[in-house]
């Protein structure tokens, strides 16, 4: 399961389904991606029960029901690996990228526990110099981003009384007038 964001576009709407005005916020709307291979013995109780707790939850279930996944499409394309990759190397590379994503929801289930209120949160971590967010995944992204060297990319444009803070995955957030007197700025950049 993965988590997105977007703009919605009538004339191109996510995956080819309308969403209904009720579920847009701002112009934006929010899906999750669940990406299941299930034995075939019991899809279609595992397909019925998530689309009925979907419904459930009151979120939007696409009215096709599930679309057919091919994971090489989706993680051994070329968003995940280098172009010139043949057949194989893109199964193999859509093969990890799918553990990647399995231990990762692993791991936040994991972490899942009820606070004062009984609600389900991230288990919070205190350790503040380490996760000033309260977070375990600081650390763990931490660890991410030292592994493989990546940096997250923070990008700045404006001009005298505005400035706008995004990422190349994330909605720009416009800081304006006294906000720019301040000598720093903290910026949560969420995927």
């Amino acid at each position: 399961m993965t988590r997105y964001a977007d703009q919605y576009i009538a004339d191109n709407p996510p995956v080819g389904v309308s969403i209904p005005q009720k579920f847009h916020v701002d112009g934006r709307f929010r899906f999750v991606v669940l990406r299941l291979h299930v034995n075939p013995d019991f899809r279609e109780v595992v397909q019925t029960k998530t689309i009925e707790l979907a419904q459930n939850a009151g979120c939007f279930s696409d009215p096709r029901g599930w679309i057919p996944y091919d994971p090489i499409g989706d993680v051994g394309g070329d968003r995940f690996i280098r172009n010139d990759a043949n057949q194989p190397e893109r199964a193999e590379r859509a093969k990890l990228i799918i553990s990647f994503v399995d231990i990762t929801i692993r791991l936040m289930l994991h972490s899942l526990s009820r606070d004062v209120s009984n609600q389900w949160v991230i288990e919070p971590n205190m350790i503040l110099e380490q996760n000033p967010k309260g977070s375990m995944f600081e650390s763990v992204r931490h660890l991410f981003s030292n592994a493989t060297g990546v940096p997250t990319t923070v990008l700045l444009a404006g001009e005298w009384t505005s400035l706008q803070l995004g990422t190349y995955w994330m909605h720009p957030q416009l800081i304006t007038g006294d906000e720019l007197k301040q000598y720093r700025i903290e910026v949560p950049i969420n995927y």
